[in-house]
């Protein structure tokens, strides 16, 4: 048992990543105080270099040692790994991390235990594998070697472990099948960085905690965040039973399920006393594999049946067990202390007990928050438990948590029989308003519970939807019945009742999520291993063979687990009714926590997403009634000030440099020498182009006349050889595309070989464009007149392609810098055009379609003030569930112009839209220009306005090259995003990435940053007629392909988040979200696109 830290930067590039990785390992001391080891990879150099720190033991025992990790300060790298051990298996230092292969070409960490190692060392050995320690880390490590992936099938045990594989530049990561040990990750700036903690990622210095939405909503209702989501902004977890490999040389990763929980398995042939006996005969052998240690183990014992059963095995097996049980002085609805003595005189246990009082658990409160990371509702007498065992200095513990979740233990499963009766009421039931009361709710939860896996949510939903949608300011569209089917993949799964479907639930999000993940916290906290007999992935698997009506028969729960029971514990054990693990929260929050309940509360009200009012009901509802709920505020507001207000540290005092000077994302290469043999007049075209690529590949360059690296002429022999054409056609100004392109877009110079640098020149600044005299009836190029149109190419990427090639070609580049790869990244807009066409539209709509509900809804709105459309907030309310900030554009000028187009239907300085604007600020998100059509110029517009703006957008896309990009220069407009083409979705220019255009007659770069448009709703909708259905499709189609060294721009107007004219365009735009979520793209703001290119 240990913690595992790494950082990779995803880039290609170096970073000094030794600080970081250091501030890691220390904030995680108490997971591994016995050892710590350090890695440090440069892979370009062929080297890896191993530290120690200061918690070494036994430095002279490491091999190819390079120092101490103090020393490495000033080493790049691409990987580096962190490790804390606590020595359980083979204490000696050949178990010290990271650990290596005899030829250096794989090194390790890992954190957990492999039960069954010694099995499969002596197969290693039949195959001529040569094993130096006696530990499991070697045993893992050698299994890689030798069976790759398939590995993971041969491990019985809890695990998270991380390979560097050097000759593949590759890292493989892998996590148990039942998710027993933690692995989170986050990516920020180009960097993957994971570790055993959440603690431990924010004491790198490189990740600054905020909250996910999202998790936290979903928090509100469950015990814990359903993994693999978290209540962290932008951190995950890697999933039970999955494993992720990370390719270094372009930074992408891919992630495979390896194992799952067999449903529709059952034996329903099997008789009780051949279920009793499976059940049995698991469990020994689980008990059995879990008392492997070189160190001393204990059991907790409660007095419930399942973890007494367990503890009564666990001493028939290995004599002088210590059991270890808390009574409660005042709190008798949890003392089940005389059962466990019971059962401990049965079997000669030494039975150590420590008599608690409520104080012993409420005082710790700091430190079970600190612990757990998340807000969780309840205090759990674990803490001061695992604390009992470590002053009896037990560095192993056995835990009962998964009987109840495998054999149906929760009154959730008695009351299915309701659960089917409510759903016959259900018509009823939706009469009775919502917050009629805490039973009531439930009743009426449970009742429109179609299915399992929303009754499952409902029943362990602590406070209701209704209630968290009152109780957020901002308007989550966020739906907990519906997490279980969206994160589980229920509809690929075949259920044999719906008592096995609720096992599998509770498997998946209740034990894993939160006892497996509070068990790990409060156990490392104290340098304590807790094992868990009860989730071994075969008795697991062998709980799902056994029928369904031998865990509840006839009203009796956990019925085969308590015949197996029968035969070790105490009869007094079965006759108590199950008390649970809980303390009585409802007491204290009015006496003994009162202070701290009252001032959580005021301090919650002072967060703006929160409603004041909303608090105070509950506080005055749920304080002498359903007090969980008010306790549920309390942690909240606990945690935040804790990790989003503080930081969440605890062992970093000694390490204190700024979070700035931690990571050097790049080391400084000397820049390359170019020489421009080329006519002065055409020389700074060229040299934007260079600069163009050397910016996508990430370096700099100094322009020479004399002694150059890289010679760039129309002479053969140049290392970068110009077209001849392509210059003479500059001369001439001949601009056609026809010019440029034979057969294919693409220049050739006179060798017949193609000009890469010239075609990027000629696209990215629309060339094509230049003169142009065809435009459509609003004065636009069209795309029927472009060479994307002719040549089919559209959807291409073709300049990143070509920039790429470029790469290639050039060894005095590509022998000094890593292959292009960029952190993929997207911005988001809308275009405020209209807030009132709603009636006439959305109300067309209702009428072709019968809707008189709707239209008179709409006629409603719009007496009152609040058309359809007036609908920023609710735009801000998805995004913010996504962790996404966009920009609103904003036309100065109203009325119908040209015949056919429409400026604003707003007025720019009313009170109304003032205050949207302030709100949209005050919310995070951005504003811009959105250039009207009119004669006014950018600077005039911008004095419209009334605040300053540095961004614009044209209206309409109407964009003329290059003099619209010369006007905004001349009226300090700094980014534009108006380069798209309305018809269809696709690269104008060719290309994915922000550029500075160049000024064909002005024979400069300009002072503008033109960030392509990529995505626009009104393409799919207007121009190419796709029902929503077939505009995901597209837009899917289009990302997916373009997923590489890409940053997508993405405009979705604010009218498309209709319901009604443009229904299912909405859930377009949050399918887009998900993809960027779910493939780790990057949201960029305009301040970041700023600091990045401006």
């Amino acid at each position: 048992m240990c913690g595992i830290a790494g950082i990779i930067n995803l880039s290609g590039g170096k970073s000094y990543l030794s600080r970081p990785i250091q501030r890691m390992a220390y904030q995680m001391k108490n997971r591994g105080p016995d050892d710590e080891g350090f890695l440090l990879a440069d892979l370009d150099e062929d080297t890896i270099n191993h530290y120690f720190g200061d918690d070494t033991p036994d430095k002279s025992a490491l091999v190819q040692s390079s120092g101490h990790i103090n020393e490495a300060s000033e080493f790049p790298s691409q990987v580096a790994f962190g490790h804390r051990r606590l020595s359980i298996v083979d204490l000696s230092a050949s178990g010290h991390q990271p650990m290596s292969s005899s030829d250096g070409n794989y090194w390790m960490i890992f954190n957990g235990e492999i039960y069954n190692y010694k099995e499969i060392s002596r197969e290693l050995e039949g195959l001529g594998h040569h094993l130096v320690s006696g530990s499991d880390t070697e045993v893992l490590l050698k299994s890689y070697l030798e069976w790759g992936e398939l590995c993971l099938e041969k491990f019985n045990g809890m695990f998270a472990f991380a390979i560097l594989d050097k000759e593949k530049r590759q890292i493989f990561i892998a996590r148990d099948r039942m998710g027993i040990k933690p692995f989170f990750y986050t990516i920020k700036n180009n960097h993957f960085i994971f570790a055993s903690d959440i603690k431990t990622i924010i004491a790198s210095g490189l990740y600054k905690a905020d909250v996910n939405w999202e998790g936290l909503w979903h928090n509100l209702s469950f015990p814990a965040c359903p993994q693999p989501l978290t209540p962290f902004k932008d951190v995950v977890t890697l999933e039970a039973g999955h494993h992720m490999r990370i390719n270094l040389n372009d930074g992408q990763f891919t992630k495979q399920k390896y194992w799952d929980i067999p449903v529709g398995t059952q034996d329903l042939n099997m008789s009780e006393s051949e279920a009793v006996d499976l059940l049995e005969s698991e469990m020994t052998r689980s008990i059995k594999y879990r008392l492997i240690a070189d160190v001393e183990v204990g059991t907790f014992m409660s007095g419930g049946f399942d973890s007494t059963t367990i503890s009564a095995i666990a001493s028939k097996l290995h004599t002088g067990i210590k059991a270890f049980t808390l009574g409660f002085e005042d709190i008798e609805s949890v003392d089940e202390l005389p059962q466990a003595k019971e059962t401990a005189a049965m079997h000669n246990m030494e039975h150590i007990i420590r008599t608690v009082k409520s104080s012993d658990i409420y005082n710790n409160i700091d430190e079970m928050v600190l612990g757990f990371e998340q807000p969780f509702y309840s205090l759990s007498p674990d803490y001061i438990l695992t604390e009992f065992v470590k002053e009896n200095n037990i560095k192993v513990i056995l835990n009962g948590a998964g009987g109840d979740e495998l054999f149906a233990g929760y009154p959730l499963y008695k009351f299915t029989k309701y659960w089917k009766q409510a759903r016959a009421f259900s018509p009823l039931l939706k009469m009775i308003p919502d917050g009629f009361g805490p039973n009531v709710d439930l009743v009426k939860g449970m009742g429109r519970s179609s299915t399992p896996d929303k009754y499952f949510a409902e029943y362990y939903s602590m406070m209701m939807e209704f209630e968290k949608k009152q109780f957020f300011n901002p308007k989550f569209e966020i739906d907990t019945t519906a997490i279980m089917r969206k994160l589980y993949n229920q509809d690929d799964l075949q259920f044999t009742d719906d008592i096995e479907a609720l096992n599998y639930y509770d498997l998946k999000m209740y034990l894993t999520s939160h006892l497996l993940y509070r068990i790990d916290q409060f156990t490392m906290r104290h340098s304590i291993e807790g094992r868990v007999p009860l989730v071994d992935h075969n008795l697991v698997e062998a709980a799902f063979r056994i029928p369904s009506k031998y865990k509840m028969q006839n009203g009796v729960q956990k019925y085969v687990l308590r015949k197996v029971a029968e035969k070790y514990i105490a009869p007094s054990c079965f006759g108590m009714k199950k008390k649970g693990f809980t303390v009585p929260v409802s007491h204290w929050i009015n006496n003994e926590l009162a202070d701290l309940t009252k001032s959580s509360i005021e301090s919650l009200k002072k967060r703006d997403v929160f409603s004041n009012q909303k608090i105070d009901v509950l506080y005055k509802r749920f304080r002498y009634k359903n007090q969980k709920k008010l306790w549920q505020l309390v942690m909240l507001e606990l945690w935040m000030q804790k990790f989003i207000d503080g930081n969440g540290f605890e062992n970093l005092n000694e390490i204190k440099e700024s979070n700035s000077s931690l990571l050097n994302i790049s080391v400084k290469q000397d820049k390359p020498k170019v020489k421009i043999d080329i006519n002065n007049e055409h020389k700074p075209k060229i040299e934007h182009a260079w600069n163009t690529f050397s910016q996508y590949v990430g370096f700099e360059s100094d322009f020479v006349e004399n002694d150059s690296d890289i010679t760039i002429s129309t002479n053969a022999s140049s290392d970068v050889h110009i077209s001849e054409m392509f210059i003479g056609n500059l001369k001439s100004k001949k601009f056609s595309f026809t010019n440029f392109f034979e057969k294919e877009p693409l220049i050739y110079n006179k060798e017949n070989k193609p000009d890469y640098l010239s075609t990027s020149f000629y696209m990215i600044n629309c060339l094509q464009e230049y003169g142009e005299e065809k435009s459509d009836q609003h004065g636009r190029f069209s795309y029927r007149d472009s060479y994307q149109h002719k040549y089919n190419c559209i959807n291409q990427n073709l300049v990143a392609q070509y920039f790429d090639k470029l790469y290639d070609q050039l060894p005095q580049i590509n022998s000094h810098y890593k292959r292009p790869h960029h952190r993929n990244k997207f911005f988001v807009s809308h275009d405020n055009d209209t807030f009132y066409g709603s009636l006439f539209q959305d109300g067309f709509y209702a009428i072709k379609k019968f809707r008189l509900d709707v239209l008179l809804k709409l006629l409603y709105n719009e007496m009152i003030g609040k058309s359809n459309w007036l609908n920023l907030n609710k735009i801000m309310d998805i995004e913010d569930q996504f962790g996404v900030r966009s920009t609103f554009f904003w036309l100065v000028n109203q009325g119908k112009v040209h015949g056919t187009v429409h400026n604003a239907d707003y007025d720019i300085k009313s009170t109304k839209v003032q205050a949207l604007i302030k709100e949209i600020e005050r919310r995070g998100f951005n504003n811009g220009l959105h250039k009207s059509f009119s004669n006014d110029s950018y600077s005039i517009e911008l004095e419209k306005l009334g605040w300053a703006t540095v961004l614009n957008r044209n209206h309409f896309l109407k964009i003329k090259i290059p003099d619209s990009l010369r006007e905004m220069e001349e009226a300090g407009i700094k980014m534009d995003f108006s380069l798209g083409f309305v018809e269809i979705t696709g690269f104008r220019n060719s290309y994915s990435m922000p550029f500075k255009p160049f000024d064909m007659d002005l024979n400069r770069q300009l002072d503008v940053v033109s960030i392509p448009l990529h995505v626009m709703d009104a393409s799919l909708w207007h121009y190419q007629k796709l029902s929503s259905e077939s505009a995901g499709k597209n837009v899917m189609d289009f990302l997916e392909s373009n997923k590489e060294n890409t940053m997508f721009s993405i405009l979705w107007h604010n009218k498309f988040f209709s319901d009604y004219k443009f229904k299912g365009y909405k859930d377009v735009y949050k399918m887009i979200l998900e993809y960027m979520r779910d493939n780790h793209f990057e949201n960029v703001s305009d301040k970041q696109l700023a600091e990045d290119y401006c």
